[in-house]
């Protein structure tokens, strides 16, 4: 039951025994609230807009200014090529009488108070109406005029240069004179600077404005302000921001003040006319609104502020009058009539009083209503007269353009916009003309000229509304898309046209950017991989050699001591190198990472066997402690979860003199088959401050980075670590005391595994010694290190220095393995063995073995497009050399193109099953087999279509990178990026389709073996 309450405080109402209350002063506060705001943000919009609009004028008037001066210069100009060419029709100069032409040539330099001046082709002044007749004249002084042997103008309007008679500055307006069709003098028109100057003045509005012309030079032939001071000097400013026709810049102007400027460059006399203005005058507008709009603020803050504790106070005086009234009626006292200070509540007061009479006042009420009835009709009324008016205000305002069509053709409404993005005149609107009136006057005035045909196809919006939306270039240069939506009940259509001219422009530019971005990249990965092969190429026959010396019996103490300290500070630099590799690829995001199979004794008792030999001469033992069952196989990153453990161990080993080294491990295991792994590596060594701490995992850092430290190492194991750590998902920390040691932690998810079976070793047997393998390597050290290492294996051993002698043998030659350098000269590896897939036959198959110091990881995709086997990654170890070449020779043994296309990895299908389930992975496999057949059949004809082939092709990146089809995913990337054109998209589709048939066996074999899996 819900029930009110009413006490001496106000109302209290409890509705299903939940109380809920506000005050009247919180109301009062929030309606002040709400009219400040809004009026806040009205105020701000409006001030903003005032402000823009000005400065909107001021530029406009600058472009306006600057077009007048144009006409006016381009006026001033032409009326003197008027004159010239008046009097290059005289008969006098046709008859060659110079003297009477003279004559009639100082008549009208007297009318029109001008100088002409008349030059022969040798630049001797033959006339000059400033010169008394008889006297001798100058040469020109004009170097415009013989700028070669043969006058190749019209109409020349010189630069400013100094007259040869007067010394003044000045330019010249000049034309040929012919007789017979040759060329035997030039009439020139001389045009003073103060002359411009008073062009230039009377074309100026009033205010902060400048104009400057500038000759073709960049001088300054006249300057509205100052103009005997500036005339004839250099502008480089403006002369080198004004390249093209016409166009804006900011600058300083020659007084030091920045300046904003239109400027021209007219066809006639090809000189930079420039208007400006101040730029403190485009800002002042909107200085002045905020100081105003400062002041309204305040003062409708307080108006409103003040009003509603007004208000608040005489609502509070009635609230309390009419509570009272209730209470005495509720106690069944009569209620003594009373006044409070609103009208409302002495009315309920009068009702209370007089609640006997209540049937007398019905029909004055009903009276009353029909009153207000009627008002609110009349209000009613006007307010829909109001809504059209505004709704017509409101189509005409909006930034699109709209037209309506009624289902008879006819347009009704064309508004604002829509008349000036397409440039219909008002007169053709008017009267509600026919769509196809409109076209017929778009295509007599060129407007679709360009359009294709299957955007012709469009243009009425009654054909077929559903596809009456397309975009197009107007001949002005605008972009506008037109969209077409149909009014419900078959009554006709709306278009809305958009100018999106700046939206084109602006993904013309994040396209450019991002191919610059794009460049930018592969710049980086290309440096990484040359400074990659120039350190790893020494490094292969440093590391190569030292090895060879250690295990050489015949080697004396000494030498051998020596070999090992040379083995040892190369492997260091190596690590160095491996390390920076490793650093740009995480920052990148390109690191490789690789799902397998690992016994956690296994990964533990390798790591230290890796850093024991760095203990040396130091006196402290390494432990380990694993807190799990023994036997225990995971699913998980084992390389990259090894490199973090070697990492802190090495660390641990380099910081600890005495003591001990201990690494433990805990298994949380979770559900699902889930699993954590803790790894602790702990040292009694010299620790770290907490200043430190916070800075350990930063790149670069080091807790001693003096010269004069005792600790090598670049600082950048740490970061590797802590940002492989956080890409597998995991987390990494440290605790640590100076002085008393530091332990090291980190946590990965796995996943459990079961034991696997283990593979049959292929044996290193005695019928694969005396296999004949070519050798392509340029540097002289490292093919000595190659033959070295192969023969004391018993290989057959061939040397080339290049690709292109590395081709010719292959040809002429049956070798069993080719060992390719990748980087060599006159011809690359990739090349090459481009070359011997290309020209031999499936059954002769010679295996490839790519070697070399570019390790990046986008280099592997290109070894597999050009059908290398394997690769090695310099410098070379015996031990990986010799297995893999054992794995190659093996594998090729098989059959012919056994290399080529090998069956699915089963350990990487019962590592994708063990962490998707079957029915996923079956799912994902098959779902990429659709994609990729559909991919394979398209043939992009427009950029619409290549948007399709993108998006297809970013789907199967998705699908791909789960499945690590590494090769399709690196295609797909390719076609995406290049589907801004169309034949770009044809040609990377083409590299796709040729793969499709590898892709889709092995996309087969993966399904099958899935399901025996699962089976």
């Amino acid at each position: 039951m819900a029930i009110g309450l009413v006490t001496n405080d106000g109302p209290l109402m409890k509705v299903n025994g939940a109380q809920r209350s506000t005050s009247l002063n919180a109301y009062l506060a929030g309606f002040a609230t709400i009219l400040i705001v809004p009026l806040l943000l009205l105020s701000l919009y409006v001030t903003y807009s005032f402000a823009e609009a000005e400065r909107t004028r001021l530029e406009a008037m600058v472009d306006n200014t600057n077009q007048d001066l144009v006409l006016l210069i381009d006026h001033e100009i032409t009326a003197r090529v008027g004159m010239l060419r008046t009097l290059s029709t005289a008969q006098t100069l046709q008859t060659g009488d110079i003297q009477r032409f003279e004559a009639q040539v100082r008549e009208l330099s007297r009318l029109e108070n001008m100088q002409f001046i008349m030059t022969d082709m040798a630049g001797q002044q033959l006339i000059n109406t400033i010169v008394a007749p008889g006297e001798s004249l100058p040469k020109t002084n004009n170097p415009d005029l013989f700028e070669s042997s043969e006058i190749k103008y019209d109409v020349l309007v010189s630069n400013l240069f100094n007259g040869s008679v007067t010394g003044r500055a000045l330019v010249q307006v000049s034309i040929p004179l012919r007789r017979n069709g040759s060329i035997f003098a030039i009439l020139s028109a001389t045009i003073l600077p103060e002359k411009l100057f008073e062009i230039v003045r009377d074309g100026l509005p009033p205010g902060p404005f400048y104009a400057t012309i500038l000759d073709r030079h960049g001088t300054i032939i006249v300057r509205s302000i100052d103009p005997a001071k500036y005339i004839g000097q250099p502008l480089p400013t403006l002369a080198n921001g004004a390249q093209g026709e016409k166009g804006s810049l900011s600058m300083v102007s020659a007084d030091g003040v920045p300046v904003f400027v239109y400027w021209r460059r007219p066809t006639l006399s090809g000189w930079v006319v420039a208007a400006a203005i101040e730029r403190s005058a485009l800002t002042a507008p909107l200085i002045d609104s905020l100081r105003v709009l400062l002041l309204a603020i305040v003062a409708a803050s307080s108006l409103v502020i003040l009003s509603a504790l007004w208000i608040g106070r005489r609502l509070t005086r009635a609230h309390g009058a009419l509570v009272g009234a209730v209470e005495r009626i509720g106690q069944g006292q009569y209620v003594e009539p009373f006044t409070t200070p609103l009208r409302e509540v002495n009315r309920v007061g009068e009702v209370l009083v007089t609640a006997s009479h209540a049937l007398r006042q019905q029909d004055v009420t009903l009276r009353q209503i029909n009153h207000e009835l009627e008002q609110r009709v009349s209000q009613r009324t006007e307010e829909l007269k109001e809504k059209a008016a505004l709704l017509e205000t409101t189509i005409d305002a909006m930034r699109q353009g709209l037209i309506v069509v009624t289902a008879d053709g006819r347009v009704p409404i064309c508004s604002a916009r829509a008349r000036m993005l397409l440039d219909l005149p008002d007169d053709l609107l008017r009267g509600g003309p026919s769509f196809d009136r409109i076209l017929d006057y778009q295509n007599r005035h060129a407007e679709y000229d360009h359009l294709p045909e299957e955007a012709r196809r469009r243009l009425h919006p009654l054909a077929e509304p559903s596809l009456a939306d397309f975009e197009y270039e107007r001949p002005n240069g605008t972009i506008l898309q037109i969209h077409t939506t149909a009014v419900m009940l078959g009554l006709g259509v709306v278009r809305t046209i958009t100018d999106i001219t700046d939206q084109a422009r602006h993904a013309r530019d994040l396209e450019e950017a991002r191919d610059a971005a794009e460049h930018a990249n592969r710049a980086k990965d290309e440096f990484l991989a040359n400074i990659s092969h120039e350190m790893r190429t020494p490094l292969n026959a440093v590391i190569g050699y030292s090895e060879i010396l250690l295990q050489d019996t015949q080697t004396s103490p000494v030498s051998a001591r020596h070999a090992e300290r040379i083995h040892e500070s190369s492997t260091a630099l190596l690590k160095l190198v491996d390390d920076v590799l490793d650093f740009e690829r995480v920052e990148s995001g390109h690191i490789e990472t690789r799902i397998e199979c690992f016994a956690l004794e296994a990964l533990v008792d390798s790591a230290l066997s890796i850093v024991r030999p760095q203990i040396g001469a130091k006196d402290f033992t390494l432990e380990q402690t694993i807190r799990s069952e023994k036997g225990r196989y995971f699913y998980g990153e084992r390389e990259r979860i090894s490199q973090i453990l070697i990492n802190l161990l090495s660390n641990a080993v380099k910081f600890t003199r005495a003591g001990r080294v201990a690494v433990a491990v805990d298994c949380q295991d979770g559900s699902e088959g889930k699993a954590t792994l803790r790894f602790e590596v702990s040292d009694t060594g010299i620790g770290i401050g907490a200043e430190d701490q916070t800075l350990i995992f930063q790149r670069f850092h080091q807790v001693d980075g003096s010269n004069r430290r005792r600790f090598k190492g670049a600082g950048l194991g740490l970061t590797i670590s802590k940002q492989l750590v956080e890409k597998l998902g995991g987390s990494i920390g440290l605790v640590s005391d100076l002085g008393s040691g530091s332990t090291f932690w980190f946590e990965i998810p796995v996943t459990a595994a079961k034991m696997p079976t283990p593979a049959l070793a292929a044996p290193r047997a005695a019928h694969r010694r005396g296999a004949r393998i070519l050798v392509a390597e340029d540097v002289i050290l490292n093919q000595e290190l190659a033959r070295e290492l192969l023969e004391r294996d018993g290989y057959s051993v061939d040397v080339v220095p290049n690709g292109f002698e590395a081709v010719v043998a292959a040809r002429s030659t049956r070798y069993d393995l080719i060992l390719m350098d990748l980087s060599m000269p006159e011809m690359d590896g990739l090349t090459a063995t481009r070359l011997i897939r290309e020209s031999e036959a499936d059954a002769q198959h010679v295996p490839i073995v790519a070697c070399t110091a570019n390790v990046l990881s986008s280099h592997k995709a290109a070894f597999l497009a050009v059908g290398i086997d394997a690769y090695l990654c310099k410098p070379l170890r015996q031990e990986e050399l010799y297995a893999t070449l054992d794995s190659v020779l093996f594998r090729t043994e098989k059959g012919p193109g056994s290399g080529r296309t090998p069956e699915p990895d089963a350990p990487q299908v019962d590592t994708l099953v063990s962490l998707l389930g079957s029915t996923r992975v079956l799912q994902s496999l098959e779902h990429l087999k659709i994609e990729l057949a559909i991919l394979d059949k398209a043939q992009p004809s427009d950029l619409r279509e290549c948007a399709s082939v993108a998006r297809q092709a970013h789907a199967i990146i998705s699908i791909a990178s789960v499945l690590e089809f590494d090769e399709l995913m690196t295609l797909c990337r390719d076609i995406e990026g290049a589907c801004t054109n169309v034949s770009a998209t044809n040609r990377t589709l083409d590299r796709l389709k040729k793969r499709t048939e590898n892709f889709t066996g092995r996309i087969q074999a993966m399904i099958e073996t899935t399901r025996r899996t699962a089976a």
